[in-house]
């Protein structure tokens, strides 16, 4: 599915994207969406749809960029933290 709308005079795309996220089928689609769709409203419109989403994050708003960095740092530390944990493990069991 694709979407465009155009945006009404005297208005700009954060009030738009709602109405375009208005269609009826968006579940299991991904919607993909520049800086500008970064608004919480938007994204719980998304996943109120149970649609899944990409948005481009820019260095200019505030810390999202930096938590954003730090959960994959974060998620990459338990997941090597799991990983070697069953190594440790399976080598511990063959003793």
């Amino acid at each position: 599915m694709l979407g465009q709308r155009r945006v009404d005079e005297k208005s700009n795309e954060i009030t738009a994207i709602p109405k375009l996220l208005d269609a009826p089928e968006l579940s299991g689609t991904v919607v993909n969406i520049d800086a500008i769709g970064c608004q919480r409203a938007i994204v719980e419109q998304i996943v109120e749809k149970k649609a899944d989403y990409i948005l481009a994050i820019k260095e200019n708003q505030g810390h999202l960029l930096e938590e954003i960095k730090d959960s994959f740092v974060l998620k990459f530390k338990i997941e090597l933290y799991r990983i070697r944990g069953s190594r440790i493990s399976r080598l511990m069991n063959k003793r």
